[in-house]
């Protein structure tokens, strides 16, 4: 059984070789987020990820949510503002609640969005990226299905009785929400170094926390951060006719979903599956979603969803899940900004 502590503005003054002392493991630090009401990095971020190093203290950088910019921008300022971040070890989280200021929630389309951004900016390994929100909201904003696909782990807030000890007083109730809880916040008057603040009582070791594994596959990816750095722009933006380049930028983004195969701009079933994972997490009520994420075969809903990420790249046609040149210029310009 593993214990950890996370930490804010809140524990400004909290001595962190004292909290190793006091049984600690691990430490999760706020770096900012939009709960004051605009976009921030936390005031004691830097000084409390230095006081984590100088402690020896596995580390974490966490960002809670907010209802300004989109997923990618927020996942652009947090990765700008990183401090100390070792990409082979450290955890980063997504605080996906509503606090203080802020209002929003995000459905899982939104997180995996986020999640994504975050992955392909640092090549962090899929596992030590966290989504964290509270019991209520896991049950109530479900399916979490894409982020599990991805081997993000979850971390549930859920407090019982309000332990002030090391340990839970009771099992996640996930009722089928998520697959498992990984992490389990539950408290959030736990006792360390002089404080009552959250605590987080995980089944997996230290090591499997904050280590890189060493096998690959959606649950255990650590994609290089410069993957698909250097792939010319797609002229398909112009002429609406795919070609080698737009290929293997429509491969970068399904690795960000899933496919571990090579950009090679020779599309087969498996980018397929993770492109469709990467549509199916676009925020589009109504649509029905792909099962090309299971068969690797594109086919009507596909490419319905292709001609509604085209249609947010200036595509104006019908949604008839027939594309043609229009759409794919669409998607090319999606491709020729994200990847």
């Amino acid at each position: 059984m593993t214990y950890g502590i996370d930490v804010g503005t809140s524990q400004r003054e909290i001595d962190l070789r004292r909290a190793r002392d006091d049984g600690a493991e691990f430490v999760i630090v706020k770096a900012g987020g939009f709960n004051t009401g605009e976009l921030y990095v936390a005031p004691f971020y830097q000084a409390q990820i230095e006081g984590a190093m100088a402690a020896g203290l596995p580390r974490g950088h966490y960002w809670l949510v907010g209802g300004v910019l989109g997923p990618e921008s927020q996942a652009d300022y947090f990765v700008q503002h990183l401090h100390g971040f070792d990409a082979s070890h450290d955890v980063l989280a997504l605080d996906n609640e509503r606090l203080d200021r802020n209002g929003t929630f995000w459905n899982q389309g939104d997180a995996v969005r986020f999640l994504a951004r975050v992955q392909a900016l640092t090549g962090i390994a899929w596992n030590r990226l966290w989504h964290y929100a509270g019991a209520s909201d896991y049950r109530g904003h479900t399916p979490w299905g894409a982020v599990a696909d991805l081997g993000v782990r979850f971390w549930w807030a859920a407090y019982g009785d309000g332990p002030t000890g090391h340990r839970p007083d009771h099992i996640p109730d996930l009722q089928g929400s998520i697959p498992t809880a990984h992490v389990h916040q539950f408290s959030s008057n736990s006792n360390c170094a002089g404080f009552a603040l959250d605590g987080n009582h995980t089944d997996l070791s230290v090591a499997d926390l904050f280590a890189t594994p060493a096998v690959a596959g959606v649950a255990a990816m650590a994609a290089s951060p410069l993957r698909g750095a250097g792939i010319p722009r797609t002229s398909t933006e112009d002429d609406g006719v795919p070609g080698l380049n737009y290929w293997k930028r429509y491969q970068v983004v399904a690795s960000r979903f899933g496919y571990t195969g090579p950009i090679d701009g020779d599309p087969g079933r498996n980018t397929h599956r993770g492109f469709a994972r990467f549509l199916n997490a676009l925020d589009l009520p109504g649509q029905a979603k792909t099962n090309t994420d299971i068969d690797g075969i594109p086919g009507r809903v596909f490419n319905e969803r292709l001609q509604l990420l085209a249609q947010k790249n200036g595509y104006a046609g019908p949604i008839d899940g027939r594309p043609g040149a229009e759409t794919f210029k669409g998607v090319a310009r999606y491709l020729n900004r994200a990847v």
